[in-house]
């Protein structure tokens, strides 16, 4: 019987996925993504100023960080950052509200125009909304995360420990993490050393946290027959991969041909708008 419903579903699942090959609709429904940065185009100065300051944000050591008009990636203006001095550093920060588990997109563009010692690299940090330790050890962060991963937030990307060392081409820093159990602060920032210059550019922080939605049972944003295929290797234990509690479509607690059904409602209703 469990055989000749299968064999049902799987005409039936055919039937849509030919439906959808032919279909110019889009399943996805798009979100704008906001910046939770201010001023994170770098586009507005603080004015009047004895410093070139960006709106929004702290300069470490103000007479390393200036208003840049030419060598830009977008917009009329970047930051240049470079270290006067041995024993200073370029960097520019900003602190933002963030909730633990909250997944964070980090995504700036950079041009590095001079590289010496220890060259530029991210420098972020985590902290609590606790007095008697505010900032999250960098200890605590490696541990978090592991190795490979921290140097996201405090080196030059995934598994890097400053930033690429090609000249004079703009490149873009993009990277998730997840926010730790006890952080309720984030600061993006990035340092420069002595001897280095580097221009930063269009910097994001997203939050990409996902918001399960009833039918994408893969995650992939889209509700079609993969999910079917996904709620069917659940059912029959082989599953890789998979959030098993978004196979249980209808809710009832269970998963089984009912939550495929659901599925193909979803679909047939897409279909029809």
């Amino acid at each position: 019987m469990l055989f000749k419903t299968f064999y049902c579903l799987s005409l039936l699942i055919t039937s849509i996925a030919w439906r959808n090959s032919d279909s110019k609709g889009d399943n996805t429904n798009a979100t704008k993504e906001e910046n939770l940065l201010e001023n994170g185009g770098l586009e507005k100065w603080v004015v009047p100023s004895r410093y070139d300051i960006p709106s929004g944000w702290f300069c470490h050591n103000n007479t390393n960080v200036k208003k840049e008009r030419k060598k830009r990636c977008e917009g009329n203006y970047s930051v240049k950052m470079q270290s006067q001095k041995k024993g200073s550093t370029a960097q520019i920060d900003q602190r933002i509200a963030v909730s633990p588990g909250q997944k964070i997109r980090i995504r700036f563009n950079y041009y590095v125009e001079q590289w010496e010692s220890n060259g530029a690299r991210t420098y972020c940090y985590f902290r609590t909304d606790a007095p008697e330790k505010y900032n999250i050890s960098a200890d605590e962060l490696r541990a978090f995360y592991g190795k490979e991963q921290y140097y996201i937030i405090r080196g030059g990307g995934y598994g890097q420990t400053y930033f690429p060392h090609d000249l004079k081409v703009w490149k873009t820093f993009d990277e998730t993490v997840e926010v730790p159990p006890t952080a309720h602060y984030f600061v993006f920032g990035v340092n420069s050393y002595y001897g280095t210059i580097i221009y930063v550019d269009d910097c994001w922080v997203i939050d990409v946290t996902e918001t399960a939605v009833i039918g994408d049972v893969n995650g992939d944003h889209v509700i079609d027959t993969a999910d079917i295929a996904s709620v069917i290797s659940v059912i029959y234990g082989s599953a890789v991969n998979i959030d098993t509690t978004r196979a249980d479509v209808n809710g009832d607690g269970n998963v089984n041909v009912a939550d495929i059904i659901s599925i193909i409602n979803i679909i047939t209703k897409q279909h029809k708008k």
